[in-house]
């Protein structure tokens, strides 16, 4: 799904996060927030990372 696999299913070090990283993160944290359901969106809003959020749910 868009070489976006490893982002959300590895949980990468802060040190590690660069730009290239940080664009591909923000692009499955939309994937998820656009295709799951609202009452597990409210569980995953705070989260920080797609790794996060994939955790979550």
């Amino acid at each position: 799904a868009h070489d976006l696999y490893k982002i959300v299913t590895e949980e990468t070090p802060k040190a590690r996060r660069d730009a290239a990283w940080k664009k591909k993160d923000a692009h499955a944290q939309k994937y998820i927030v656009t295709t799951i359901d609202k009452q597990s969106l409210l569980h995953i809003m705070h989260c920080t990372t797609s790794h996060e959020m994939w955790t979550k749910i």
